[in-house]
């Protein structure tokens, strides 16, 4: 029995440690110059490995598009979509494929034909 409820406080905690807000950096080289987008992730909820929530992406400039999140996590891999409904990247798509390690998420990031690596941290 004290293993079984030990598992549990493991399991509740592993799958409750995604939720929350992420902020970070995805870079991206577009010809000879690094290119920054900040990213900000607000995952409110992930059941049985679907993860949804709302996403945001700030470009160089200051321009925001906003979005909706769908991913999927299955350990330690993520892997999310960002729809965009606002913003200057209205009716596109930004990738996430990566890992969590704590309160770190890095990995590969896309938007359209541009392909980087992203670091995220979370907040809360």
């Amino acid at each position: 029995m004290r293993t079984s409820c030990l598992l549990w406080v493991i399991f509740v905690a592993g799958c409750g440690s995604i939720n929350g807000t992420w902020e970070g950096e995805c870079e991206v080289q577009i010809g000879n110059d690094l290119y920054t987008y900040e990213v900000e992730l607000e995952i409110e909820s992930v059941e049985k490995g679907d993860i949804n929530g709302t996403g945001s992406l700030i470009d160089e400039d200051n321009s925001r598009s906003q979005g909706t999140l769908d991913g999927s996590q299955e350990g330690d891999s993520v892997d999310f979509d960002i729809e965009f409904d606002e913003g200057v990247n209205r009716d596109r798509s930004f990738e996430i494929d990566g890992e969590i390690d704590g309160r770190e998420l890095t990995g590969d990031c896309r938007l359209g034909g541009q392909n980087g690596l992203i670091s995220l941290e979370r907040q809360d």
